[in-house]
């Protein structure tokens, strides 16, 4: 029975990560019309990053819609893991969830700007640095990832967003992942 509890509060701590997003409407197509039930390729997707991330607690998720196209792209990273999800028909239940599971230490690059200027003296100070967005590139992945997110909590916006504590972790991956290579060379 624990372990069936543990597997509950799993999945609802993924659910609340990935449709939390204040920067889209992916938490729209992942509930039936009235709202109460997920859908079943939601469901499926949850299990499958379930799977993925080994009970790990979630960094940062990120959903992302193709309306026009009736597909998602999802992201889970944990301390360890990156887990991408490909959705391809979110306009039915019968939609199939893929997740390709990357180790975090496969970083090969990072890229990201920041939307505020640290002269600007008409900005709030606790706004800064503004919104983030972030390119990384990993091996065994062809495509970027790419986010966008501010960097400060909309409620407590002395407080990091998960964006900005993230870009540290990718920050202290990149430079691990170089100094191994170091080693080795």
């Amino acid at each position: 029975m624990a372990q069936s509890n543990a597997h509950k509060r799993q999945i609802l701590d993924l659910d609340a990560a990935i449709s939390s997003d204040e920067y889209s409407s992916f938490s729209a197509i992942t509930r039936t019309a009235d709202g109460s039930v997920l859908r079943g390729w939601y469901a499926r997707l949850l299990t499958a990053l379930a799977l993925a991330t080994g009970g790990e607690p979630v960094v940062f998720a990120r959903g992302r819609n193709e309306e026009e196209h009736g597909t998602a792209n999802i992201v889970v990273f944990t301390e360890s893991v990156l887990a991408v999800a490909d959705v391809d028909d979110t306009t039915s239940d019968d939609g199939a969830p893929t997740v390709r599971f990357i180790p975090r230490s496969a970083i090969r690059s990072l890229r990201f700007t920041a939307s505020d200027r640290s002269d600007d003296e008409r900005a709030e100070r606790y706004t800064w640095p503004g919104t983030l967005s972030i390119e990384l590139a990993y091996d065994g992945l062809d495509e970027l990832i790419a986010l966008s997110g501010s960097a400060t909590e909309q409620f407590a916006v002395n407080q990091p967003a998960s964006i900005w504590r993230l870009l540290e972790g990718l920050q202290a991956d990149l430079l691990t992942g170089s100094s191994k290579e170091g080693r080795m060379g």
